[in-house]
């Protein structure tokens, strides 16, 4: 925990944690488990990767957007 709580503070102090890299550089993630905080491949990334040109995001917040689907669960 106490790990977790030193990185938050250093991002809103600095906008960045020290030591760790940031998600664009790599597509990894930083899991908080126990006592320590590893990289982890982001969950679902090749999925997402792979809707990311087809238009099916934009077409969702639209849709979120103008109240219109009545499935959206937030």
């Amino acid at each position: 925990m106490e790990i977790m709580q030193n990185d938050w503070i250093n991002f809103i102090k600095t906008g960045s944690i020290p030591e760790r890299e940031h998600f664009g550089e790599n597509g990894k993630i930083t899991l908080y488990e126990e006592r320590e905080a590893k990289l982890i491949d982001f969950p679902q990334r090749e999925i997402i990767e792979e809707l990311q040109d087809t238009g099916l995001f934009t077409k969702i917040m639209k849709s979120f957007m103008r109240g219109r689907d009545e499935n959206f669960i937030a």
